[in-house]
């Protein structure tokens, strides 16, 4: 009996350091994806994201053995993208991609749940905003240029800016019922935020 049965344990206890090798070796490939990344990080910032998304989509089939090493890239992740987008708004490139940039931004910190990404990729995104609103409108491209005062006052019911660029373009269009109805709201939120300066200017 004893024969029959030492072969199987045998067996056993091959696969079982068959498994802890490979897996040990795939948590050396999320290491060396994550390595990559850090050594990109100050001088590529494009390319130490593709590092870092490739040790998480390495992470995710490895699992738990390279649960560490996911959940530090995910801390790291969303800070990056907000640094793609913000040189972007440095840099002066287009307000069209800049906002791209922006809202890739967002949807990483949401989707890591990092606050001061979100917040921060927020700000970036309602300035991009901003840029396009005037883009549009001194082209007169008066619905491109309300559609993005949408967009920012859904990011910022409170950015006065925005609800100053809405009364111009309705002025523009001709549409004096929603000129009026867009003053009586700057005048509202701006009283509300101690703005006496804009609540002069836009009582006049």
């Amino acid at each position: 009996m004893r024969l029959q049965v030492i072969p199987r344990i045998l067996l056993i206890t091959i696969f079982i350091s068959s498994r802890f090798l490979a897996s040990a070796q795939e948590r050396n490939d999320v290491i060396r994806a994550y390595n990559e990344g850090a050594k990109t990080i100050q001088t590529d910032v494009p390319a130490a994201i593709k590092a870092f998304e490739e040790a998480i989509a390495i992470a995710e089939k490895v699992g738990e053995p390279a649960n560490d090493l996911k959940e530090k890239v995910k801390n790291i992740l969303p800070g990056l993208y907000v640094r793609v987008a913000l040189n972007s708004l440095n840099d002066k490139k287009p307000a069209v991609e800049t906002a791209a940039a922006a809202r890739n931004a967002l949807k990483v910190a949401e989707l890591y749940g990092n606050k001061t990404a979100r917040g921060n990729a927020v700000k970036i995104l309602v300035q991009a905003y901003n840029a396009m609103t005037i883009d549009y409108f001194n082209n007169k491209d008066y619905e491109n240029a309300l559609k993005t005062t949408d967009s920012l006052l859904a990011l910022d019911p409170d950015y006065l800016t925005a609800i100053n660029n809405r009364a111009l373009i309705y002025r523009a269009q001709g549409n004096s019922v929603a000129f009026e109805q867009a003053i009586d709201m700057l005048i509202e939120k701006s009283r509300a935020a101690n703005d006496t300066a804009r609540v002069k200017q836009a009582s006049v």
